[in-house]
């Protein structure tokens, strides 16, 4: 592809570009971070908007990410079988319930002992995708207070990646 890209393959998915990368790293922030700035540097009139996998998934996403058999699955989140307590689905899509799988990620840990590697990369491309989203829709946002009650959010929850002062919601502004 190109000079900053040769592990990237570029195509079409239902008529949405993407880039699907082979990219060795020492972790997979650093790999999704480097492919992030690779292909915007690359093509700079890009914008990535998100990173995949995705994190709301089906029953079937969740049997192919746990290698269960739909049906294993059905009985986790209907109760019949396993510890119980499934994690609530985030929302439907039209009758079919999706959840966020960090929450599935999550409850497979605790109760099959999963690698806990598995959350740690939910986590983080949850995370990845929120920030991407921002970047996103920010631009949008016109007035000058929606502006500031979100540059207010980020300010005080970038201390909970021990980036700033975590400052109470009550105090004045």
């Amino acid at each position: 592809m190109y000079a900053r890209c040769p592990d990237a393959t570029l195509g079409l998915r239902a008529g949405v570009p993407y880039a699907a990368f082979d990219r060795v790293a020492r972790s997979l922030p650093e790999a999704v971070d480097s492919a992030l700035l690779d292909i915007e540097h690359t093509l700079p009139k890009v914008r990535v908007v998100r990173v995949e996998p995705d994190e709301l998934v089906n029953a079937a996403d969740i049997a192919r990410r746990t290698s269960r058999s739909r049906a294993s699955v059905s009985h986790l989140v209907e109760g019949r079988r396993g510890p119980g307590n499934f994690p609530s689905p985030r929302a439907s899509v039209g009758q079919r319930p999706v959840w966020d799988w960090l929450d599935v990620a999550n409850w497979f840990a605790s109760n099959y002992r999963t690698a806990t590697e598995d959350v740690r990369s939910a986590a983080f491309l949850s995370a990845m995708n929120g920030a991407l989203c921002i970047r996103r829709v920010a631009p949008h946002l016109k007035g000058d207070e929606e502006r500031r009650a979100l540059a207010k959010l980020i300010e005080e929850d970038a201390a909970l990646l021990g980036l700033g002062r975590r400052r109470d919601r009550s105090e004045p502004t």
